[in-house]
């Protein structure tokens, strides 16, 4: 009788696939194709577009930039139960927008959708933004006392507002959405505080110049994908 270590066939494959585990491909094989496609993760159908910001639940982080703005971090708790949704004051400064800000980059014409959640403390009103510069802009504003959707704007070539919306979570907080086709490739994403659902102040980015008095929200979970649909 064989024994097992000899019953066994001594031929090897000379390519071996495993691309599952590997996670390579053979050295041997080149693939190539003139579109994109879509990305399967052995889990789902197809795997979900990613978030392109950073820190997005870190604001007093690098990456985020305060205009007229400060937070305080883990103040209260998120939507997902956990301290780890931030205060958003926005100070006294006069004449100015009062807003946190990140910078990155996108495609011209495609669709993208900006998200984060707030919760009115004593500023009842928000907005979202994406600017590639003082005159070129998509924004939208969100009463988080109503729990409405105001107005939305965009200017500049090249820039629309395809919708926006806000929707309840539970515990007072809301996730505001703006969908929107960038003009610019260089962009600024803001969360920013505003007093009314309606005022837009002239190449301001898309935010509302006012003065600043210590109101308050909570801000947490900002995203940003490229799909028209969180």
């Amino acid at each position: 009788m064989l024994g097992v270590s000899t019953g066994h066939p001594t031929v090897r494959p000379t390519l071996n696939l495993d691309i599952a585990n590997s996670q390579v491909l053979d050295p041997r094989v080149t693939f190539t194709r003139p579109t994109g496609a879509t990305y399967y993760d052995g889990k789902t159908f197809a795997k979900a577009e990613e978030n392109l910001l950073l820190q997005s639940q870190t604001f007093e982080d690098a990456g985020w930039v305060n205009t007229a703005t400060t937070e305080t971090a883990n103040s209260t708790a998120a939507p997902d139960g956990t301290t780890t949704a931030d205060t958003l004051d926005d100070g006294v400064t006069a004449a100015t927008g009062h807003d946190i800000s990140q910078s990155g980059s996108v495609t011209v014409g495609l669709t993208y959708i900006l998200s984060a959640y707030f919760k009115n403390v004593d500023r009842q009103f928000v907005l979202l933004s994406a600017s590639g510069s003082a005159s070129a802009f998509a924004a939208a504003k969100f009463d988080l006392t109503a729990g409405t959707a105001g107005a939305s704007v965009a200017y500049g070539s090249g820039w629309s507002v395809t919708s926006s919306s806000i929707t309840s979570v539970g515990n007072g907080w809301y996730r505001c959405t703006l969908v929107f086709v960038p003009g610019t490739a260089a962009l600024a994403f803001r969360l920013g505080m505003a007093t009314d659902s309606t005022t837009f102040t002239a190449a301001q980015r898309g935010l509302e110049v006012y003065t600043g008095t210590n109101k308050q929200v909570y801000v947490w979970g900002a995203q940003l994908e490229q799909r028209s649909s969180v």
